[in-house]
């Protein structure tokens, strides 16, 4: 009976641990991907996108009579980021960005699938003053939480883009919170 609680109390410990290690994978790699967003890093943000999304739109753009590959995608995914960066460097110098990353939310663990949301905000600071942007991203680990992909919540595409691979209760949850 001894051994019987000992081991209880080990796999309990071994799943906090587990969830801990999970959660800052997910924050360190969501924080990743915010900052090569920012940065203009085009390759390395693209790598961390929900890979869902590009099916999504090749399928989307095939059903629209035209061809718009991975290819494209990125081209124009650093064309989207150059704009933003170029917005941003004119700017004045004294204003600082920084991303801030809050309630960060389990919502479905489905075979290797593990998927959070996190309420994500772009800051930007200039003396006492703040502008912040805010958003949801859906964190999705396809092995266990090991490595993390993100796609932006919002009403009109995501649920198309989560119906790729999950049924319509985890689509539902993702999109009810």
């Amino acid at each position: 009976m001894k051994k019987n609680l000992i081991l209880i109390q080990f796999l309990l410990i071994s799943v906090t641990v587990l969830s801990q290690d999970i959660q800052t994978n997910l924050r360190t790699q969501l924080n990743e991907y915010l900052v090569a967003f920012t940065q203009g890093d085009t390759e390395r943000a693209v790598n961390y996108i929900y890979p869902d999304l590009f099916v999504w739109m090749e399928k989307k753009a095939k059903n629209e009579g035209y061809k718009y590959g991975l290819e494209d995608m990125k081209k124009d995914f650093a064309e989207s980021l150059a704009e933003m960066n170029r917005i941003i460097s004119q700017t004045p110098k004294k204003v600082k960005f920084f991303w801030s990353l809050e309630d960060l939310e389990k919502i479905a663990e489905v075979n290797n699938y593990i998927i959070y949301i996190c309420k994500t905000s772009l800051i930007g600071k200039i003396e006492n003053e703040e502008i912040k942007l805010g958003d949801v991203t859906v964190c999705i680990s396809s092995d266990r939480g090991i490595t993390w992909r993100f796609l932006n919540r919002d009403d009109e595409n995501c649920p198309e883009i989560l119906r790729i691979r999950f049924a319509d209760s985890i689509v539902q949850k993702v999109m009810a919170k």
